[in-house]
């Protein structure tokens, strides 16, 4: 008789790099089959319903035996996090209602620790540093793309214009506070000669919704390392 093997599998979404997690005794082309078929009315389940050609499947382990150690520490380390399409926190399965309270509830008190933070930061830092440099403009330019259609919907700018304010000001009230470029910049508009000044160039880009406005870029042209970036010129205030 043929031994039973465990096999810890992930599927990723390629449009927003969300995943699911899971581990089958079977092939993987059979669970895969089943996932393509299951009618479940959940985020994971419906995304591959519609886009079932955006999805990536991957073998993360196989270990002989009945083991679900490898998702069970994936799912331990992972849920409730906004990538994580998984609706329950245990390999086993539980009720969603409960994963979803108790899964929100894990991610807040690990990561109001330092120790959380900063095996998260490590973790997501080896995972790029893995890429090619390829696989890294890819994904870089998928951000882009997708924040830059977030930015146009009218809605979300006023949200998020009024969430950004709200948290600016508190740190500029905060005489610790040293994060951040905040430094004020002119802009010319190079088609028209308009000249106009924003508070920092996170403001800039917000404002140019539909220029697709890459913030590395602009400091680049405001410390003379670029002429212009998608027909504005610009320089920083405090270098007059």
């Amino acid at each position: 008789m043929t031994p039973t093997k465990t096999i810890t599998y992930r599927a990723t979404n390629q449009e927003n790099g969300k995943w699911y997690v899971g581990s089958t005794i079977q092939l993987l082309q059979s669970r895969i089959k089943q996932h393509t078929e299951n009618k479940s009315n959940d985020p994971f389940h419906n995304s591959l319903r519609k886009y079932p050609s955006k999805f990536v499947w991957e073998v993360l382990s196989e270990v002989n035996g009945e083991d679900r150690s490898h998702e069970q520490e994936v799912l331990d380390s992972f849920f409730g996090s906004e990538f994580c399409y998984n609706v329950s926190s245990s390999a086993s399965g539980i009720c969603r209602i409960i994963a979803q309270k108790n899964g929100s509830k894990v991610m807040v008190e690990r990561w109001a620790t330092e120790e959380w933070r900063e095996k998260i930061t490590t973790l997501n830092r080896a995972r790029w540093d893995e890429k090619s440099v390829e696989e890294k403009e890819e994904l870089v330019q998928k951000t882009i793309d997708r924040n830059a259609e977030m930015w146009k919907d009218e809605e979300f700018r006023s949200m998020m214009s009024s969430a950004i304010a709200t948290s600016n000001s508190r740190r500029y009230e905060d005489p610790n506070y040293k994060g951040g470029n905040t430094r004020p910049v002119e802009v010319t508009v190079i088609s028209t000669g308009e000249v106009l000044v924003f508070r920092s160039i996170a403001d800039l880009s917000r404002h140019f919704p539909e220029k697709n406005i890459q913030t590395n870029k602009v400091s680049a042209v405001c410390s003379g390392k670029r002429k212009s970036h998608q027909g504005l010129r610009a320089r920083y205030l405090e270098n007059d």
